[in-house]
């Protein structure tokens, strides 16, 4: 909880600070950076600096005969 708590804080002083357009009466604030797209980036950049790689091990089996019939006629 407080992880996403100041990850949600993070994102809100950067879409005002940083990414905010100043205008006369208020910021103009961008609707397309929101907090998925923030967490996204964030996201992304973690497993690039962290060269996370998801493997899931395999039966070593591979798809039964049966199995080709079906997709084949599918």
């Amino acid at each position: 909880m407080l992880v996403a708590a100041l990850l949600e804080n993070l994102w809100l002083v950067l879409r005002w600070a940083v990414v905010a357009r100043p205008r006369r009466g208020g910021r103009d604030l961008p609707e397309e950076f929101t907090f998925k797209t923030f967490c996204d980036w964030i996201r992304n950049e973690l497993e690039d600096e962290l060269e996370r790689r998801w493997y899931v091990e395999a039966n070593g089996v591979g798809v039964p005969e049966t199995y080709g019939s079906v997709a084949a006629a599918g």
